[in-house]
């Protein structure tokens, strides 16, 4: 059997992108996501175009036994998950803190990080037992650059989350031939924000909602990140984990020209500059 590439949240956005961009690079796929009708839509289109392998699970990660529907149809077809992207996500409440209810400031953690967790704890006993794998966690929010959204707490401490988790892991599973890095995406232009653009400047904030409807008019191009996504979930990177890139600033040239200080400093990582680490930083 072949190994597949598990997409989640890949009816519509980034994760419609990066299965397209995946099935025309040849890999067979797993799409997961809530829109039945749309996810059918995307793993038709494919199958047609590109003749892969192609299979779509309507399921809800937010959901335990969705997620084991998911693992035991994605092993039954293909018996060795490949790669693990986690691309689905919510932007969760936009405004004051004041403002957002309890209920739905939890969901989005829920949603963002919690079942990330649980959809790589799902696929990594077949990695696992395969000596090999690849999982992408997507990050967002500014998180690793120069400034964090705004009047979206709940999305950006779930990326926080995210960020933290992709690390982790990445100690964890360091001898088992699993990686895992998270990837920034940038300001790519998707339906993914146009809950800001309803709130408008008074909900959203003047910064936040100013940003989007920059960001729309000229939004970042998919292909870095594409690119990036495709790197990671080829052996050619089977020396990078743990790591947060940047589709605006890591072109795979620029990580390969820099892996031997990413291999044994704190490049790509979230660190305070001062003191000690400081030092080790400016002597790598």
């Amino acid at each position: 059997m072949n190994a597949a590439v598990v997409i989640t949240g890949a009816s519509r956005g980034l994760g419609r992108a990066l299965a397209d961009h995946l099935s025309r690079a040849g890999y067979d796929l797993v799409l997961c996501a809530r829109n039945g009708a749309l996810l059918r839509d995307v793993a038709n289109t494919l199958k047609s175009r590109d003749g892969r392998n192609v299979v779509d699970v309507v399921a809800d990660i937010t959901d335990p036994n969705d997620v084991e529907t998911l693992l035991r149809v994605t092993l039954e077809r293909f018996g060795h998950i490949r790669g693990l992207v986690n691309n689905a996500a919510t932007l969760g409440p936009v405004g004051h803190l004041t403002l957002a209810q309890a209920g739905e400031w939890a969901d989005t953690i829920s949603a963002n990080l919690t079942s990330v967790a649980r959809v790589t704890a799902a696929v990594l006993p077949s990695m696992i037992a395969g000596g090999s794998g690849s999982i992408i966690t997507l990050s967002g929010a500014g998180i690793g650059g120069p400034q964090l959204g705004t009047h979206m707490s709940a999305y950006v401490a779930s990326k926080f989350g995210v960020v933290g988790f992709t690390e982790a892991m990445s100690r964890e599973l360091s001898d088992t031939g699993v990686r895992i890095n998270a990837i920034a995406p940038g300001p790519v232009d998707t339906e993914f924000t146009a809950r800001i653009l309803q709130e408008g400047p008074s909900g959203a904030g003047d910064a936040l909602y100013e940003a989007t409807v920059r960001n729309r008019a000229q939004p970042a191009t998919m292909a870095p990140y594409l690119d990036l996504a495709e790197y990671l979930l080829d052996d050619r990177s089977s020396w990078l984990s743990g790591s947060l890139l940047s589709a605006r600033w890591d072109s795979i040239a620029r990580l390969e020209a820099a892996r031997d200080k990413i291999v044994t400093g704190s490049l790509l990582r979230l660190r305070r500059i001062d003191d000690d680490l400081f030092t080790q930083i400016a002597s790598t």
